[in-house]
């Protein structure tokens, strides 16, 4: 995917506010924007692992959350710590990662865009996925997400943020960190066997984040 803003299918999702029309005809819905601050909108992430698997994205176009201003740094993680809220319980947490990559898109799993996941998980699974992340891409600063955030510089390499608190993110920057691979892990680890977010799956799974998150703002029709 192009790293053009021009070229990028979020920012035009963004400007129109509207689902691509393939999108609307899969998933059901004209806009999938549930929430929205002047920086960032969160929405359900299309092929969803489970219900409540979100997306936040900054409304700036760049390529990784390193990049952002520390002020944008801060309602990220206001929004992130709602977000959290809402889809997690008494027996899962809210799961977040980020596969970062650098400016010329280098590294990308198909998307440029910086996004952050989060993605309701049982307790023990969690932690597994983070055992098993750990073992390919050991954490190289564990401290809570708007501090790696902002006090890490931007890598020469693409990165990997995970962890079941964002009081607790683990932060490896790599030469090459496989396509989707929290995708993979998550997916291995709860049963699914398809984790492939461009096939378009899950449209259950998708509808019901909707109906859970409810949607702060209005949508047109």
């Amino acid at each position: 995917m192009s790293n053009n803003p021009n070229d990028c299918s979020i920012c035009g999702e963004i400007r129109s506010r509207s689902f691509s029309e393939e999108l609307q005809r899969v998933y059901g819905v004209g806009c999938r924007i549930c929430a929205e601050t002047e920086d960032f909108i969160a929405l359900p992430t299309v092929s969803p692992l489970v219900t409540g698997h979100m997306l936040i994205f900054p409304k700036r176009h760049v390529p990784s959350l390193t990049v952002l201003p520390p002020d944008h740094i801060r309602t990220l993680t206001e929004l992130a710590t709602h977000i959290v809220s809402l889809v997690s319980s008494e027996t899962s947490a809210g799961y977040v990662f980020e596969h970062g990559v650098l400016e010329d898109g280098n590294g990308s799993c198909g998307i440029t865009h910086a996004h952050l996941h989060i993605i309701p998980l049982q307790f023990e699974i969690a932690t597994e996925v983070t055992r098993q992340a750990s073992l390919s891409f050991p954490p190289q600063r564990v401290d809570s997400l708007e501090s790696v955030l902002s006090r890490h510089p931007q890598p020469e390499s693409p990165y990997l943020l995970f962890g079941e608190s964002l009081s607790a993110i683990r932060f490896t920057a790599a030469p090459s960190i496989p396509s989707q691979l929290m995708r993979r892990l998550i997916a291995t680890q709860i049963g699914k066997l398809d984790w492939n977010w461009r096939n378009y799956t899950g449209v259950e799974e998708f509808q019901r984040t909707i109906n859970k998150i409810g949607r702060m703002i209005v949508c047109p029709a």
